[in-house]
């Protein structure tokens, strides 16, 4: 058996790590694509948001993901495994732990009242349509000269929490001038998650209640510099 769950696991790695980039728009477009007699049923299609973790890596995100009876579709394996994984395989490697579930119908129907494809819950954070990064001058020329590719990039909801860490990063690096990034969530390209240090009741507080990985030059709508 662990020889079989390990050879599956490699099906599974696409890439790297885990939960990258479309998960949630991945749950939505399989949503607009379920049968009639899926499309009100639980017990017959879910989308499930929740938490994965790497029983190998012990990576962690939050993910969504789709089940039908006893397989699981996912972003991730799309390609690899376009008939879905063993719920009993997908569920030993990635150990799942579920926030919410939803219907196909409900899912389409979270789309259409919050004009996003989600998360949609306290628990797991809902997206702002604007985003803010505060840096040095010095760490914002290092992103230029990496084209806009970034890796463990923190974001906040307001532009206040991120001009307190702008300063502290400034003061670390020795810039004279700090910057603040405004970013269209919608623009993002690669893996956006909720920082998974930190505490929902404490996000009116934390300077940074989002991680993303991936291209930010297209999403950059505004520069400050003080």
């Amino acid at each position: 058996m662990k020889l079989l769950l390990e050879n599956w696991r490699e099906y599974l790695k696409e890439q790297e790590t885990i939960a990258l980039g479309q998960c949630y728009p991945f749950a939505v477009e399989m949503s607009n694509k379920s049968s009639k007699s899926e499309f009100a049923d639980l017990s017959k299609f879910k989308v499930v948001h929740g938490r994965i973790t790497d029983k190998f890596s012990g990576e962690s995100v939050l993910h969504a993901w789709v089940e039908k009876g006893n397989m699981v579709f996912d972003d991730q394996t799309k390609h690899t495994r376009p008939n879905g994984t063993p719920k009993a395989v997908y569920y030993d490697i990635y150990q799942p732990e579920p926030h919410e579930e939803y219907t196909a119908e409900e899912t389409i129907l979270k789309c259409i009242k919050t004009g996003h494809k989600g998360p949609w819950t306290n628990n797991q954070r809902e997206l702002p349509e604007y985003l803010y990064h505060g840096t040095s001058i010095k760490q914002y020329n290092r992103m230029k000269e990496n084209r806009f590719q970034v890796k463990e990039f923190y974001l906040a909801d307001t532009d206040d929490k991120s001009a307190e860490y702008a300063e502290k990063q400034s003061i670390a690096d020795g810039s004279e001038e700090s910057v603040i990034l405004t970013l269209d969530t919608k623009m993002l390209i690669g893996d956006l998650r909720t920082d998974r240090g930190s505490n929902p009741e404490e996000w009116e507080y934390d300077m940074g209640q989002w991680v993303f990985a991936g291209n930010i030059k297209d999403a950059i709508t505004n520069k400050e510099s003080w």
